[in-house]
C-alpha cells in the first residue's frame, strides 16, 4: 500500500506539471552531488569535503524560444532549393506560414556559463567555496508587426511597431560562498557575494516607433529610441554631434583578463529538512554593473522619411557628397541624424543582472530515491518568465547518480536527463532539459543544430572530488544482554 501511495504522488506531480506552460527547466538544480548545483542555491551541500574544478569543469549552453522551433528560422529548402539553406526571408518561401506561428512577438533568449576555476571545502558546520566564472545573457523580443513589414511590406496607412527589447550582457564574476547548518542541521543558510567585471553590454531600453505612409509613397517614421552600450565601437561625431564614421573594434577574448566595468552582486538561499521533506528557496544574480569603458549611449527622437531598401544599394552604393567612403547603412544613419533631435553620450551608466528566484520541494521515497518539484522565475528586462518542472532522482552504489525530468511548453513535450559518475577522484557529469534536442537534429552545411526543438539546454563538466567518510550506523541486539555495536 505504501508503495502505491508513493508512486501515486509521482504521477500526480507529473500531471500537474503537464498543465503548466514552462519555458525552461533546471534538472541540474536537483543534482546535489554536482558542485555546480550551488549555482542555483548557495545553501546547497554535497557529500564532499573537497571539490576542485578547473577550466570547463562547469559548462552550460542554453537557448529557447516560445512560439517557434529553430527549424522555423533556418532549414533546408525543397525542390530547386534542396541543396540550400533557406529562411522565411527568402523569396521562395510563403511568409504567412511563419507569421501564423507567432502570437504577438518573437522571443529569442540565450545564456551561457563557463567555469574558469572553482574550489569548495567542507569544515564542520560550514561550507566554503571560491569560484571564477564567465557568464553570458541574451534577450531579444521583436513585435509581430515588425516581422509582418519585413516579410509582407507595409500595406496600411499607419502602423505601430513599438516594443522591441534587446539586452545582451557578458561578464566575469568572482564569488566567495559560505553556508552554515543550524538547528541540529535541519536548516542551512548560504550567501555568495560576487565581484562582477562587465565585458560587453547592449541594452535597448526604450523603442517607440510608428510608420505613416505619405503621398509620395515614402514612409514617415516617428521614433523615440534610447539605448546604452559598452562595446568596442569606434566612432566619430560631426559638427551636429551625430555619427560621422562608425565601425566595430576588436573584442578581447582573454579568459583571465578583467575589465574596468566593475560591479557587485550576491546569491542568497536557505534549505530546510523536515523528516523526508525538503524545502529550498534562493534568489540569485542580484547585482549591478557600473559601465564606464567603450560607452555609446543614444537618445533619438523625431520623424524622418524612409523610401525603402534596395538590396543592390548595399553592395553598389556610392554618394558623391560623401567625403568618406561609406556604405548604404552609413548613409541612412547620416540621414536620420539630419532629421531627428538626438543626444550621443559616452557617460558611464549602470545595468542590472537578470535575477532569478528558485523555490523547490522534494521528498525522499527511499534513501537512494527522491522526487521533486521546482518553480523558477527569471526577471528579464521588462519580462517575467516562470518555469515549473518535476523530476525524480536515483543513486546506484556510491558513485553513480541519475536524474530524469518532464516539462511541457506550448504543445512541446520535453524530457530531461542527467547523470554523474565518479571514477576514483574524478566526477564526470552531464544534464540536459531536452534530451530529444540532442538526438533529433538536422545539419546546416554539415553543422548539427537542434532543428526540431524550442529550447536547448546542456550542462557538462569534470571535477576532482573527495568524499567525506560516512559515520557507521549503530544497531541494537536485544536478548538476555542488550548490546550496541557498530557495523
Amino acid at each position: 500500500m505504501k508503495t502505491k501511495i508513493k508512486y501515486t504522488i509521482v504521477i500526480l506531480i507529473l500531471l500537474i506539471c503537464s498543465k503548466v506552460i514552462a519555458q525552461e527547466s533546471s534538472i541540474l538544480y536537483f543534482m546535489k552531488d554536482v558542485p555546480y548545483s550551488k549555482t542555483f542555491n548557495p545553501a546547497f551541500r554535497d557529500n564532499y569535503i573537497l571539490n576542485i574544478g578547473g577550466p570547463f569543469s562547469g559548462v552550460n549552453i542554453n537557448t529557447h524560444t516560445y512560439d517557434i522551433k529553430f527549424s522555423d528560422l533556418l532549414y533546408r529548402g525543397t525542390g530547386a532549393y534542396a541543396d540550400s539553406i533557406v529562411s522565411p526571408l527568402g523569396k521562395e518561401e510563403d511568409p504567412l506560414i511563419f507569421l501564423n506561428k507567432i502570437n504577438t512577438e518573437l522571443n529569442i533568449y540565450g545564456s551561457g556559463f563557463i567555469s574558469i576555476f572553482n574550489i569548495g571545502m567542507l569544515k564542520n558546520d560550514f561550507y566554503f567555496n571560491l569560484e571564477l566564472n564567465q557568464r553570458f545573457d541574451f534577450q531579444l523580443d521583436i513585435p509581430k508587426s515588425i516581422i509582418e513589414i519585413v516579410l509582407l511590406g507595409n500595406s496600411t496607412t499607419f502602423k505601430d511597431v513599438s516594443g522591441t527589447n534587446l539586452n545582451m550582457l557578458t561578464w566575469k564574476e568572482i564569488g566567495i560562498g559560505v553556508n552554515k547548518t543550524l538547528f541540529d542541521k535541519k536548516l542551512t543558510v548560504g550567501i555568495k557575494p560576487k565581484i562582477l567585471f562587465g565585458g560587453a553590454n547592449i541594452s535597448l531600453y526604450q523603442s517607440e516607433l510608428s510608420l505613416t505612409k505619405e503621398q509620395d509613397r515614402n514612409t514617415l517614421i516617428s521614433s523615440d529610441i534610447k539605448f546604452n552600450s559598452s562595446f568596442p565601437f569606434e566612432y566619430s561625431l560631426n559638427e551636429n554631434e551625430w555619427f560621422d564614421a562608425f565601425k566595430f573594434g576588436s573584442v578581447n577574448t582573454n579568459p583571465i583578463k578583467f575589465s574596468n566595468n566593475i560591479g557587485l552582486g550576491t546569491d542568497i538561499g536557505i534549505s530546510y529538512d523536515y523528516n523526508k521533506f525538503k524545502l529550498d528557496l534562493s534568489i540569485t544574480d542580484i547585482g549591478v554593473i557600473f559601465w564606464k569603458k567603450n560607452i555609446l549611449s543614444a537618445d533619438i527622437k523625431g520623424d524622418f522619411s524612409f523610401n525603402g531598401i534596395n538590396s543592390d544599394e548595399f553592395t553598389n552604393y556610392s554618394n558623391p557628397e560623401d567625403t568618406i567612403k561609406s556604405t548604404y547603412i552609413s548613409y541612412v544613419i547620416k540621414e536620420i541624424g539630419k532629421e531627428t533631435t538626438h543626444s550621443i553620450s559616452s557617460s558611464p551608466y549602470t545595468s542590472g543582472l537578470n535575477s532569478k528566484i528558485f523555490f523547490s520541494t522534494s521528498y525522499a521515497l527511499k534513501k537512494d530515491l527522491s522526487i521533486g518539484m521546482l518553480i523558477n522565475t527569471i526577471f528579464y528586462q521588462n519580462k517575467i518568465k516562470t518555469t515549473i518542472s518535476a523530476s525524480a532522482h536515483k543513486s546506484f552504489k556510491n558513485n553513480i547518480n541519475t536524474s530524469i525530468s518532464y516539462s511541457y511548453a506550448h504543445n512541446n513535450h520535453n524530457i530531461g536527463i542527467g547523470g554523474s559518475y565518479i571514477y576514483k577522484k574524478a566526477q564526470i557529469y552531464f544534464a540536459t532539459d531536452n534530451i530529444l534536442g540532442l538526438f533529433k537534429y538536422d545539419k546546416l552545411n554539415g553543422i548539427p543544430y537542434p532543428a526540431y526543438t524550442r529550447n536547448f539546454n546542456l550542462w557538462f563538466g569534470v571535477n576532482f572530488v573527495i568524499k567525506k567518510k560516512e559515520v557507521p550506523e549503530k544497531q541494537e541486539i536485544r536478548g538476555p544482554f542488550e548490546l550496541t555495536y557498530n557495523k
